[in-house]
Order: structure tokens, then C-alpha cells, then sequence
């Protein structure tokens, strides 16, 4: 599904001006193709089907 994602790095000062940027670009048109979990810190996906 389209999203955005805010990085866990982002102050916590910042992150409302974050997501009002985030929001800018809702709602995204878009077909999905494919899906996966993502755990970036350990670099492992699993790809999910239907």
C-alpha cells in the first residue's frame, strides 16, 4: 500500500511538521504489485502472497 514513512530519527520537535508533509502528497493513486513485511534494523523481508 502506498505510504510515507517517517524515519525514527526525526526529533521529536519536528515530527509534526513531518507528517503535515507526509499528508501533502495523500492521497497517492497506485496499482500494488507486491507486499512485504520490512524489519529494516535487521534487514529481513518476507514477502507476503495472496
Amino acid at each position: 500500500m502506498p505510504h510515507c514513512t517517517i524515519s525514527m530519527r526525526v526529533p521529536n520537535p519536528l515530527v509534526g511538521a513531518a507528517i503535515r508533509r507526509c499528508l501533502e502528497f495523500l492521497p497517492i493513486r497506485a496499482s500494488v504489485a507486491g507486499a512485504a513485511i520490512t524489519d529494516h534494523a535487521n534487514d529481513v523481508a518476507q514477502t507476503l502472497t495472496p
